[in-house]
């Protein structure tokens, strides 16, 4: 099943082994996905949301496929989901086209609608603040809502940058960063205190040199998944004016990054590395499996298991998968 894999284990107590897998024939969105008591949800784009029952990771279960439309000028209008996140019996969803959505997940083979946000753009990802959700537009900036009654979801702020990708969002005190691909990163100040999102001047851009895919904040820096580039460390000492205090060279692309417990979790286009990031002028290697078939897309971590999508093949051998490793 898994055709080359190389690991790595200097002595901080880290090592990656590949458990289980999951895969499809086709080719997909590659989008943001999340785990909750022992359930995948891995947005697919335009082809829906997948959802796994992943409680045995040797037997990943497939539970539901979730396609969501609604009847607009007599045509059906799908959803297209690209970002998600679960909190406890509900899901926040960057649906596209139908906007932002909210989700009770009680029953997770009928998730059922408790409120949606549409303001006639496609949503592409998301930041969760409180009770309000910062958007990533497709192609038209930040939108901020307020989601406290979610029967009548409130716009209280925007900031347009039109026909820039969001492909994610964080926060650092007053400031929101959003990484924008090609276009680097948008630094959007706003005024104290932060849930009333009053503006307090113009959005400003930080060339980061490659595609920004994702943008974490940690201890003061911003760590970025930065494609070519590697992982850019970013002092935001001053939050308006990033400087790259670091660059860490990858094994391949650098496609997402995850945070957790004074440690980094980077998906590559040739494997999957592990960084310790107590101190983050001086991150170091701690771990890494390579594969020379898969190139991982999007991960996240939930305890002892580590969750990486990728894609494999080409023309009509395109493949598409999700990989479960467990962490030790």
């Amino acid at each position: 099943m898994f055709c080359f894999f190389v690991f790595v284990n200097t002595g901080y107590g880290q090592s990656l082994y590949p458990i289980g897998n999951y895969e499809n024939n086709g080719e997909i969105e590659f989008c943001r996905i999340d785990v909750r008591r022992n359930k995948l949800f891995w947005p697919l784009g335009p082809k829906g949301l997948l959802i796994f029952d992943v409680s045995d990771p040797q037997n990943i279960n497939r539970l539901k496929l979730y396609r969501d439309y609604e009847i607009r000028s007599y045509q059906k209008i799908f959803g297209s989901p690209t970002a998600i996140k679960v909190v406890g019996e509900k899901a926040f969803l960057a649906h596209g086209d139908l906007g932002f959505d909210i989700l009770d997940l009680s029953n997770v083979i009928d998730p059922e609608l408790i409120g949606r946000y549409y303001r006639n753009q496609s949503v592409y990802s998301f930041r969760i603040y409180k009770n309000y959700a910062i958007l990533g537009l497709k192609d038209m900036g930040l939108e901020i809502i307020d989601f406290s009654n979610p029967n009548d979801i409130q716009m209280v702020a925007r900031k347009n940058f039109e026909g820039l990708p969001v492909n994610s969002i964080d926060i650092l005190d007053t400031t929101v960063y959003a990484a924008c691909g090609h276009y680097g990163l948008k630094i959007v100040p706003f005024r104290e205190p932060l849930d009333q999102f009053t503006s307090s001047g113009f959005p400003t851009d930080f060339n980061t040199r490659a595609d920004a895919k994702k943008i974490q904040v940690y201890k003061g820096f911003g760590l970025l998944a930065n494609d070519t580039r590697g992982i850019s460390v970013l002092d935001l000492t001053l939050n308006n004016y990033p400087n790259e205090a670091n660059l860490i060279e990858t094994k391949g692309k650098a496609n997402d990054l995850f945070i957790e417990n004074e440690t980094m979790y980077v998906a590559t286009s040739k494997g999957v590395e592990i960084y310790n990031i107590e101190s983050p002028e001086s991150v170091f290697k701690i771990a890494g499996y390579t594969d020379k078939k898969r190139k991982f897309q999007k991960l996240t971590v939930r305890g002892k298991f580590l969750y990486a999508t990728y894609k494999k093949g080409w023309w009509f051998w395109k493949k598409f998968g999700i990989m479960i490793f467990e962490i030790e």
